[in-house]
């Protein structure tokens, strides 16, 4: 089968990178549906070391980021290589998204990295090398490796501007003001 069209190449980018960005509005909204929605069933994921099902990924992530005061996800430079040579027919992409996240840790610690301090800002700057996969023209992550370049922790220092703005403050569910367009116009 020849490459896939520069119409079909533009579509799938489009679409691996609102999966991408999903994935990330999900994390902060700890939006479990959402965050399910970016892998395939059975997709595996390796984090932290070890190796693990994307399902079973979602169940802790969850529940580890409810522990947080906040966290906000960003993404940058996505490279997207479809390899023929997979399936031959381009139904295979190896894409990395470079990211920065940033995690206010609770009143209690936070599980994964008890290193930090309760309110302290954990900084980390790394990479998602993904293999999404088109499985009956549906595109999502089949398998995630997460790559932490660097990571630091800081004194949080925002100076009153997040808790006492006249501004809407993100919340970290539904509450979001994402959810309720029309509301926030």
């Amino acid at each position: 089968m020849p490459p896939l069209s520069a119409m079909t190449y533009l579509l799938v980018r489009a679409h691996i990178e609102d999966i991408l960005k999903r994935y990330t509005r999900a994390v902060d909204r700890l939006d479990e549906a959402a965050l399910r929605s970016c892998f395939h069933p059975g997709a595996t994921m390796h984090a932290a070391g070890a190796e693990t099902t994307a399902a079973r990924f979602c169940d802790l992530v969850v529940g580890m980021l409810q522990e947080l005061e906040l966290t906000h996800h960003q993404i940058g430079n996505i490279q997207i290589d479809f390899d023929d040579r997979v399936t031959g027919d381009g139904t295979v992409a190896f894409v990395e998204t470079y990211f920065t996240a940033i995690h206010r840790i609770g009143p209690s610690g936070w599980s994964p990295f008890p290193q930090g301090n309760p309110g302290e800002d954990l900084m980390m700057r790394g990479r998602y090398v993904d293999r999404f996969e088109d499985r009956a023209g549906q595109w999502a992550i089949a398998h995630r490796a997460l790559v932490i370049d660097w990571a630091r922790f800081d004194p949080p220092d925002d100076r009153g501007i997040v808790g006492n703005s006249s501004q809407p403050r993100g919340g970290r569910d539904h509450s979001d003001p994402v959810y309720h367009p029309r509301k926030s116009a």
